[in-house]
């Protein structure tokens, strides 16, 4: 039993925090953390400035990673305790009908429950498809199988997700610096309506980075909740299916639909709305209507007033 203890607190330390197996080729990373060789190089394959741990939020310019040979000899040794702790629970789990107590080799895909063959020739399960066992169980490992694959696809785009979050900010803050110096130029010039008008016009652009900052943290809380989500499902779904026959069969119905259901967070798109201000109607807001309807005009003299004098030019 002190083994099986000893495993169960190893097994978080000997899991991959990528592709949630246990670590093949195992590397460390400048923080610490240790993943497969694979997932590591293959999740920052399209990083370029910046390479975030995947665990932890330390982020550096350039990826160094070592070889940890230490691990892998300890990854090897859960595999195999592992492997004979499955074994003995597979002879354990061996499961009878407590009706009929007789063993359960059968399989009812109507009711997705295990069944002896007295149950499957019952009213209960009269016309229902049921298989063996071994065919149930292929069947279900290969759905299962698909399950993993859909939830590693969308774990993948949410990461890029989360990562294209944190560089949209930088724009964002960008374009509210520019805006910023466009404020600064047009009320240097202006009276003390102004100055004012300028105070509370940046009060109102400090409020929008607040609500971007806000809703940009909302945004990444949501999707780093669902990526833990996605991870805790997808352990499951592995764990499952992996398990002995009965095992993989036993609640597979909503396993799965927890893995069909399964949607991602509804978050809003980080958009940046310019502030309103008040300016004088003799500033910009006049000189533009100017240069929008500007017309050249020439003066008659024989239809001019009396007391106005024309140029030569006109």
């Amino acid at each position: 039993m002190e083994v099986w203890e000893a495993l169960a607190k190893m097994q978080p330390d000997l899991i991959c925090r990528i592709c949630l197996d246990y670590i093949n080729d195992p590397v460390t990373i400048d923080c610490g953390h240790s993943f497969c060789d694979s997932c590591i190089h293959m999740s920052s394959k399209e990083l370029q400035d910046t390479f975030p741990c995947p665990v932890c939020p330390q982020s550096r310019q350039e990826m160094r990673v070592s070889a940890n040979a230490q691990l892998g000899r300890l990854v090897d040794l859960a595999k195999l305790l592992h492997s004979s702790r499955s074994s003995e629970m597979a002879v354990a789990e061996e499961g009878r009908c407590e009706e009929h107590r007789q063993g359960v080799s059968l399989f009812c895909e109507d009711d997705q429950e295990l069944v002896c063959p007295q149950c499957a020739q019952s009213p209960t399960h009269q016309g229902h498809q049921v298989r063996s066992i071994g065919e149930a169980a292929a069947h279900h490992r290969q759905r299962l199988g698909d399950c993993i694959k859909s939830l590693k696809k969308q774990l993948v785009e949410l990461q890029k997700l989360e990562v294209a979050q944190d560089r949209n900010i930088l724009q964002l803050r960008e374009d509210m610096g520019k805006h910023r110096n466009q404020l600064a130029l047009e009320f240097e010039q202006l009276t003390q309506f102004v100055e004012r008008e300028h105070e509370a016009a940046l009060c109102r652009l400090t409020e929008e980075d607040k609500r971007l900052q806000q809703q940009l943290r909302d945004n990444l809380e949501a999707y780093s909740d669902h990526i833990s989500e996605l991870k805790d499902l997808r352990r499951e779904v592995a764990e499952r299916s992996v398990m002995s026959e009965e095992m993989v069969l036993r609640g597979v119905r909503g396993l799965q639909q927890c893995c069909v259901g399964l949607q991602p967070p509804a978050v809003q798109p980080l958009r940046f709305w310019p502030v309103a201000y008040s300016l004088p109607p003799l500033h910009s807001l006049l000189n533009s209507i100017i240069r929008r309807f500007r017309e050249r005009i020439s003066l008659d003299p024989d239809t001019a007033h009396p007391s106005l004098r024309v140029s030569q030019d006109l």
